[in-house]
């Protein structure tokens, strides 16, 4: 097991396609703290998750999706690692963005070449599958290693970036982390609102 996960966590992973909508490459507005994003039609593994906490929900939906794809599985099947590690986050008690709920989502996308017959969850194991359309994202960047705190101030960052003008579902986000705990340096961490028009969520 360790020796699958090591090699996973040293090889380039496949990330879903997109092209940067706005602003345009070369624009003096691309330093304004995001860019929209349009991402190509997708297909993602999905796991409802609890916890004491948003991290330790996260933690525990990971771990199902990590099994699942190293072979726990209806077909003994291995799924290629992808890129983000994504969790969908909705805003804690007071509905403010102070804090996330203890309820999360965790998804990985299905590798391009495992998307027509992806293998059969076990049945203890509570994973769907999720096709997502082609989508519109508001997308904030940001390093290091992300603690809740962080990303907080990241959404809070993100939605004061966007203002009244840029229209998003302001009733949940994503954390998008790309990185496996080895990487210590030029870590890759993104907070994804939809937009408004948009019609995709995991």
């Amino acid at each position: 097991m360790f020796k699958t996960l090591a090699s996973r966590m040293f090889t380039t992973p496949e990330e879903p396609k997109y092209k940067v909508i706005d602003p345009p490459e070369g624009s003096k507005e691309r330093d304004r703290g995001f860019e929209e994003r349009e991402y190509e039609p997708c297909m993602w593994a999905v796991v409802d998750a609890t916890g004491d906490t948003a991290k330790e929900a996260t933690t525990a939906g990971f771990r199902q999706l990590l099994k699942y794809i190293s072979g726990t599985n209806k077909e003994g099947a291995t799924v290629p690692m992808s890129a983000p590690v994504m969790v969908f986050h909705q805003p804690g008690e007071d509905e403010s963005w102070k804090s996330f709920k203890k309820e999360v989502k965790v998804g990985f996308m299905i590798s391009t070449d495992k998307r027509e017959n992806p293998p059969t969850p076990n049945d203890d194991t509570p994973i769907t599958f999720r096709k997502t359309p082609t989508t519109r994202v508001y997308v904030r960047k940001y390093g290091g290693f992300s603690k809740e705190e962080i990303a907080l101030a990241e959404v809070a960052n993100l939605r004061d970036a966007l203002g009244t003008k840029h229209k998003y579902m302001n009733s949940f986000c994503y954390f998008c982390g790309y990185d496996s705990p080895m990487t210590m340096f030029g870590r890759r961490n993104e907070i994804w609102f939809l937009k408004e028009t948009s019609e995709a969520e995991i």
